[in-house]
């Protein structure tokens, strides 16, 4: 797989061939186009972020940093080499459920979340990040996810943009203010 736009254009990077689902290039493609230039200078919080092709895209595209949360040790040490000579980005390896309240009131512009699709993962996620407050105001929340998955917003949040690429939603999320 490879970086589409900015910076870092055309920058293949590795993923292990199991147990991870690599978000695809149309998929980045569309994501990237529906938030514009909201990327730039963002700080960015890349979720279940496997071997981190959602924010290494941001990266390139002018993320002012990306912090990457990731569970599996296979996909860490594909993290760790695809960001080798990366500057701005923080690698933490964690059960991302766990770890959202224990970065509260560290606050990131734009959220992005791939969760293992149809796992039950999606709305616990959604609660934890509208608990600890992690989002900035005006930030966005891009949630890939199943199209059999219902999600249930917040109170206080809404759908500013949805879109669907085969079984994969893109949902993107605001906070009403």
């Amino acid at each position: 797989m490879r970086v589409l736009a900015g910076a870092l254009k055309g920058k293949v990077f590795r993923y292990p061939k199991y147990r991870i689902r690599p978000t695809t290039e149309s998929t980045r493609a569309a994501i990237f186009n529906m938030i514009g230039d909201s990327i730039i200078q963002a700080r960015v919080a890349d979720f279940f972020c496997g071997a981190g092709a959602l924010g290494i895209e941001a990266l390139s595209r002018g993320a002012r940093s990306v912090w990457f949360f990731e569970k599996s040790i296979p996909a860490i040490k594909f993290l760790r080499k695809n960001l080798e000579g990366l500057n701005n980005v923080k690698i933490i390896r964690c059960d991302v459920l766990k770890q959202i309240n224990k970065i509260k009131g560290i606050e990131f512009d734009i959220i992005l979340a791939d969760p293992p699709y149809l796992k039950g993962l999606v709305n616990p996620f959604l609660a934890r990040i509208v608990q600890a407050k992690i989002l900035s105001k005006q930030g966005l929340v891009i949630l890939q996810h199943h199209k059999k998955e219902e999600i249930e917003l917040p109170e206080t949040y809404y759908f500013h943009q949805q879109k669907r690429y085969g079984d994969t939603m893109i949902s993107i999320i605001k906070e009403v203010k």
